[in-house]
């Protein structure tokens, strides 16, 4: 039952640690968020001509 209990808790635990070293990256999203936006939806608008024409 410990054993259980252990692989039980071990992705609880590393999904813990790698979000809180994710939170940097997130708060970089967040900065920059509008710029992300805009690019998004240039290459996307580019993706939709592509597939129109070719």
């Amino acid at each position: 039952m410990i054993i259980y209990s252990i692989g039980l808790g071990i992705p609880f635990i590393l999904s813990v640690v790698l979000i809180e070293k994710m939170k940097g990256i997130f708060d970089s999203i967040k900065k920059n968020y509008d710029k992300i936006k805009k690019v998004s939806g240039i290459i996307l608008i580019f993706m939709g001509i592509y597939v129109i024409f070719f």
